[in-house]
């Protein structure tokens, strides 16, 4: 990639990817229980100038979210293909139903793939005008999808949707609120410093900045 690009003191700038890379996956072995994920923090990282890796934890697994829909897109996957969606409207479709997901887990209640499956769907159909058939097995498409990429696992007989880890929970409660009106931001704000719930708070003014 340096190569490619024509960056100047290549050597340098692999070394500091490689080290906050490392850095990373040693601070936090929960990301490297899953093997795209040290391959998706690469992505990161390549993609990034120095001046603007991610720091806080919340940050780095939002940027992996992100390359992960951006990598299937990028290669143009049809396993990515939301019903009649083209491939770049496909990917912003997949990144919102991620904040669908984190909701329905945040709840506390133990939500089924059929569950999930359904609120995404009619996500899809309010957002993006897709029909019920189509909006549906959309819908199927997507859960499997972040299933496959070990961020929202199915686990068990029943079919239970779970994060993999709870940070990214506080991820898409931070992504849907910046998808807010300015009223309904500032209760958001003020519920979740009343919760003490400060993670989502930081991704989502770095999200406003972006």
């Amino acid at each position: 990639v340096a190569a490619a690009r024509q960056v100047e003191d290549s050597d340098a700038w692999v070394e500091r990817r490689v080290e906050w890379v490392t850095a990373i996956l040693d601070r936090d072995r929960a990301v490297g229980e899953t093997p795209l994920m040290p391959v998706l923090l690469a992505l990161l990282a390549a993609d990034r100038g120095d001046g603007t890796l991610p720091a806080t934890r919340a940050e780095i697994l939002h940027g992996i979210v992100e390359a992960a829909v951006r990598r299937r897109e990028a290669r143009r996957d049809p396993g990515l293909r939301v019903g009649t969606l083209n491939e770049h409207d496909s990917a912003n479709a997949t990144l919102a139903a991620f904040a669908v997901e984190a909701v329905l887990g945040d709840s506390g209640a133990q939500a089924r793939v059929t569950t999930v499956q359904e609120a995404i769907a009619a996500a899809l159909t309010r957002d993006w005008g897709l029909p019920a058939g189509t909006a549906a097995s959309g819908a199927s498409a997507i859960v499997h999808f972040w299933d496959e990429i070990g961020i929202f696992v199915i686990r068990g007989t029943d079919e239970i949707v779970a994060p993999r880890m709870e940070v990214f929970l506080d991820i898409g409660d931070a992504v849907q609120a910046a998808a807010q009106s300015p009223d309904a931001v500032a209760a958001w704000v003020d519920a979740r410093i009343r919760d003490r719930r400060h993670e989502p708070l930081i991704l989502a003014a770095a999200l406003s900045e972006a």
